[in-house]
């Protein structure tokens, strides 16, 4: 058995003639050198006077080539070859040292077809998952196509990395909870691709499709130089597509994303799909042959545009007074539909009322001084030292305002909503800043 690197010992068999016949299952090399080789003295072992044959030849191996070498005595003798090894297993299980680990005897102890076995267990186990996919699949109408969704393959691996047991959520679960917080999700994600149309403008795009089950659809792009979103689509069944309903589709669009950041609108070449772009481009056809300048809306993000709404307003009226007068605008307001007529009806009523006109004046005018002071404190430099005046100048401009019209006697309330604002991001280092400045 083997010891060591440089020595090996060869059990010797009783029968010393026997043994010089014999040949070995595993015979040293011829390219190892000549052994020396040593006789041990017998010794007796028991108490009888028996003679036992010599324990033992030791064979000792010297020069580079020397290794360590099988003993074929061992292999040949199965019984004391599973005692060995029991004994090696022991060893390597109770942590005594891991150099028993690549062993010959624990190598023997897996078996050969223990691997192959488990192999096919598992190409069985995955057989059975497959066909519960495709059962769920073919249960549920879902297209095959799923399985080359890149989602799906996330949801496979989601699974497979989850908890042991893991069960998907329940059906009141997934349509309230769960859906609220994946189309918070969603616009997380698509929240830095709206903010460049601001910046950027949009190109909306719009074309009409077809479900798998035969539905007309009509769906929204928007494009710009960042990045392409999908919208929305709508299902057209029985809804007639003619360029009236089209064209109200896509202006519904158009609001929801802000017009201002519009810069076209793309369809393709049907002949209801132009007579839709006619009709988005007819209003504001009319008002523009009476005016340079566009219409404003309010906007979240912009600085003060409610302001600057009204004042656009104001500059537009004669324009806007024009165009309701036109007989293109009455044509139009005549054929469309019932909502269309009513709108224009009260855009027609709005323009030509005084009192309306009266009303954007004098807010205009009281919330001037307001717009001054958050224009000053928006610029560039140090501002702090000045803010402190600003402020109380701008009540005292209001107030003289305010006393030559129909509102003068709301000055104190007016007062009142300043000051409480004030007083919110007021600090006493505006005070310290107006005390250095003065």
């Amino acid at each position: 058995m083997v010891f060591g690197k440089k020595r090996i010992y060869e059990i010797l068999s009783s029968d010393s003639d026997s043994d010089q016949n014999s040949t070995s299952d595993e015979e040293i090399p011829q390219s190892l050198p000549q052994p020396q080789v040593k006789n041990s003295s017998t010794k007796s072992h028991s108490t009888n006077e028996t003679t036992k044959p010599p324990l033992a030849q030791e064979v000792i191996y010297t020069g580079k080539n020397c290794g360590i070498q099988r003993c074929a005595t061992l292999l040949n003798d199965r019984e004391t070859y599973e005692i060995i090894r029991k004994k090696v297993q022991e060893v390597e299980e109770s942590g005594a040292t891991p150099s028993l680990k690549c062993s010959t005897l624990r190598k023997k102890e897996k078996g050969v077809c223990s691997k192959s076995l488990e192999e096919a267990f598992q190409l069985l186990g995955r057989d059975d998952v497959d066909m519960n996919v495709m059962k769920g699949l073919c249960a549920n109408g879902i297209p095959f196509n799923v399985l080359k969704n890149p989602q799906f393959v996330e949801i496979v691996m989601a699974i497979n990395n989850g908890p042991k047991g893991y069960k998907p959520p329940s059906f009141d679960k997934a349509r309230t909870v769960l859906l609220d917080e994946c189309k918070r999700h969603v616009d997380k994600d698509l929240a830095p691709i709206k903010d460049t149309w601001f910046h950027q403008g949009v190109s909306i795009v719009s074309d009409g499709w077809s479900n798998v089950k035969h539905m007309p659809l009509i769906n929204l792009l928007t494009v710009n130089s960042r990045a392409t979103m999908f919208l929305y689509a709508d299902d057209f069944f029985g809804v007639e597509k003619t360029g009236v309903a089209i064209a109200e589709y896509l202006i519904k669009a158009i609001e929801e994303i802000e017009q201002y950041n519009v810069l076209q609108v793309v369809t393709d070449n049907a002949a209801n799909c132009k007579a839709a772009g006619k009709e988005i481009q007819k209003v504001l056809a009319m008002y523009r042959a009476n005016s340079k300048l566009e219409l404003l809306k309010v906007a979240k993000t912009r600085f003060a545009s409610h302001y600057i709404l009204l004042k656009r307003l104001l500059v537009c009226r004669e324009a806007l007074a024009t165009t309701i007068v036109l007989n293109s605008w009455k044509e139009w307001i005549k054929q469309g539909d019932e909502n269309t007529r009513k709108i224009g009806a009260l855009v027609a009523e709005t323009i030509g009322s005084d009192f309306f006109w009266e009303e954007v004046e004098h807010v205009v005018k009281i919330t001037k001084p307001i717009y001054h002071l958050i224009n000053f404190a928006d610029g560039e430099g140090q501002k702090m030292g000045e803010f402190y005046e600003k402020m109380d100048s701008m009540l005292g401009e209001i107030q003289e305002i305010m006393k030559t019209n129909k509102y003068a006697n709301c000055y104190s309330e007016m007062e009142t909503i300043v000051i409480a604002r004030w007083t919110k991001m007021n600090y006493t280092i505006h005070c310290l800043g107006f005390f250095i400045n003065t």
